[in-house]
């Protein structure tokens, strides 16, 4: 057993439609079952379940923290936008992620997402991830734009200051796996704090299949078919152990 909990910094609920299959109810249960003081919730694009998530968290005497991951279409790879997670500190930040989340359902003519001149003056009681397979130095990575990897880093930091990290995921994604030594290597170069996810969907291994019909059914493809997105099996809810065992 390990000495202290781990808490799940990225959790899709079944509000980010067609992508995350737990409720809610569960995600807290979840969580008090594994002992952890505290869980984040960061539905893509979206604050719907963010009252729902407190007052659960409340009932079971667990720290909600209310974040979202949204589409920042800056840096896009194959038309896929990228993403930054934020999570919130204070009243200051709710009321600047809700800011943020409502102009990337209306500022962009139809497309979801936000740019980064949008974060400006809106990111006090916020921190700033990123990192998985929509990181947005990744994409850039995969298009050869280092001096923009750069750039981009400085703007955030700029932007963020001390709130912003690099996030780690580690779920057997080959590409990832590939970048994650660059990835570390400039966070140090920039003094940027790491921390782990797990970019959790779907509630227990057993689970994964159903989640991949799920994604074919909000894509509107065919389990046979190969040219679409897929489940990956290792982003169901893992205990402490789990997840302590994947970063010792």
């Amino acid at each position: 057993m390990t000495p202290y909990p781990y808490i799940h910094l990225r959790v899709q609920s079944s509000y980010s439609l067609a992508e995350g299959a737990i409720k809610i109810k569960k995600i807290v249960e979840l969580a008090k079952k594994n002992n952890m003081p505290s869980i984040a919730l960061t539905d893509n694009n979206n604050l719907f379940g963010a009252l729902e998530f407190s007052l659960e968290c409340v009932k079971y005497g667990i720290q909600p923290i209310i974040g979202s991951s949204l589409n920042l279409l800056d840096v896009q790879e194959n038309h896929i936008s990228s993403q930054i997670n934020l999570l919130v500190r204070n009243k200051e930040g709710y009321k600047n992620l809700l800011y943020l989340s409502s102009i990337s359902h209306t500022k962009q003519n139809n497309i979801v997402g936000i740019r980064i001149e949008d974060l400006r003056n809106h990111t006090n009681g916020l921190i700033c991830f990123i990192g998985g397979q929509l990181n947005p130095l990744f994409m850039l990575k995969l298009q050869n734009k280092t001096n923009n990897i750069y750039d981009f880093i400085n703007t955030l930091l700029d932007i963020f200051s001390d709130n912003f990290y690099f996030e780690i995921q580690r779920i057997n994604d080959g590409q990832l796996d590939e970048y994650e030594n660059n990835f570390i290597e400039l966070s140090k170069k920039y003094k940027i704090p790491l921390i782990s996810s797990n970019n959790v969907k779907f509630e227990k291994a057993s689970d994964h299949n159903a989640h991949d019909v799920l994604l074919c059914i909000s894509k509107k493809n065919t389990i046979n078919q190969d040219n679409r997105i897929f489940s990956n099996p290792e982003t169901y809810f893992k205990s402490s152990d789990q997840m302590h065992e994947l970063f010792n």
